[in-house]
């Protein structure tokens, strides 16, 4: 009896050995992998998360890069049906077509265009034309047939000889009396960019002292590079510029001058002080593509021109032959100015006032023309606004004596 009951009694070692039976049980346990549900329906909704989450991942990419496409990019491929569309008519390279969110319209060259009606059409008369095969155009009851140049029009074949059932109703031109004035640059205001001058202001003496700091600094550093003093653009020798080349001779006799290919600021025309620019044409209101070139490039123009252009570039900013008799007068002048920091620098005055700017949509102007009401042209009016027009023929240009 006293036998059984010491049995029942237990010892400290005894319930270590139990404990660590229960820790060796354990560790066996931790061998064999424990129950869990199948795998199936688990990796089926694995695989079908990352299908959505590709899916979502490829949508925001799309927004993000529509939302970071440029505005004119997009509008190239979205177009209203209430765009406008101007044909170029006699285009030397046929644009295929193509429209800007500045100016609502879709300019096109190709005359089988038949996305929508044409608007307007626009023959330059810069470049031998017809309009033959007008009447084949799909355009819209009151379309505007424009009569376009750049050019004097001294030069253009005259529109009245033209044979068809259409005539011009539009003039977009240099003259300052077409319904459009067209010109690749035009001055502004320093506060109003997008209005162009209607009348310049006479020259200020002072306007160094007007200007920021950072302007008049601008101005003087580009006067520093210059060191030559006059060049002219290369030209074509024909019967209408023998007298440009004897007047340069004679030049040639009494100071220094070069002659240059191109006029680019960072190369050939920036290092000279003035350009010498031949106009013999005469026409009112024209002024020589060369004369916006060297005023760009902070170049003084020497026009040797019989038109007068006053009233269209600001005052003391050009140089005009007319001024002087005979070329070796001019060259005293020029050498006399170029030799002068001080009267050189009088004539980049309108900088202090004025801007010059390119015109890099030369369309928009007809666009915006589109939009308004249109009132009815009859055939007498072109007729009257191209007679009256005094711009000498070529045969008629006048010469300088000296």
């Amino acid at each position: 009896m006293e036998q059984m009951e010491q049995q029942k009694v237990e010892t400290p070692r005894s319930r270590n050995q139990d404990i660590n039976a229960d820790i060796d049980l354990d560790a066996d346990l931790a061998i064999y992998p424990r129950p869990h549900r199948s795998a199936g329906p688990r990796k089926l909704l694995s695989s079908r998360g990352r299908i959505v989450l590709k899916w979502s991942f490829c949508l925001f990419v799309i927004v993000l890069l529509i939302y970071l496409m440029p505005r004119d990019r997009q509008t190239q491929y979205v177009k209203p049906m209430n765009e406008s569309v101007i044909l170029l008519w006699n285009e030397e390279t046929p644009v295929r077509g193509w429209n800007h969110y500045q100016c609502p319209c879709i300019v096109t060259g190709i005359q089988n265009y038949a996305t929508l009606p044409i608007d307007a059409v626009i023959v330059n008369a810069d470049r031998p034309y017809s309009l033959l095969g007008l009447e084949k155009i799909r355009h819209t009851a009151n379309f505007l047939l424009v009569f376009a140049a750049k050019n004097p029009l001294s030069l253009a074949q005259n529109p009245l000889m033209q044979y068809s059932e259409f005539y011009f109703n539009f003039t977009m031109t240099y003259r300052l009396d077409s319904d459009l004035h067209w010109s690749d640059y035009y001055f502004s205001t320093r506060l109003k960019l997008h209005q162009p001058v209607k009348e310049f202001v006479q020259p200020d003496r002072n306007f160094m002292t007007n200007m920021t700091d950072h302007l008049a600094s601008k101005i003087r550093n580009r006067l520093k590079l210059k060191h030559l003093l006059a060049v002219y653009m290369s030209y074509e020798v024909n019967e209408y510029t023998e007298s440009q080349g004897i007047y340069l001779e004679e030049l040639r006799k009494h100071m220094e001058l070069n002659m240059i290919k191109n006029c680019h600021e960072l190369n050939e025309c920036l290092p000279y002080k003035f350009m010498l620019i031949f106009e013999p044409s005469s026409c009112p209101d024209f002024v020589h593509s060369q004369v916006y070139m060297a005023l760009t490039n902070f170049v003084v123009p020497v026009v040797i021109s019989n038109g007068d252009i006053s009233q269209l570039l600001p005052p003391g900013s050009y140089i005009s032959g007319n001024d002087f008799l005979i070329p070796e007068r001019l060259a005293q002048y020029l050498i006399k100015i170029g030799s002068q920091s001080h009267l050189y620098e009088q004539f980049f005055w309108w900088h202090s006032k004025y801007l010059l700017h390119q015109i890099r949509q030369p369309y928009c102007s007809l666009c915006k023309e589109l939009k308004k009401p249109r009132r009815e042209r009859k055939p007498e009016e072109f007729q009257k606004w191209w007679t009256q027009y005094k711009c000498p023929p070529p045969s008629e240009r006048l010469t300088w004596n000296f």
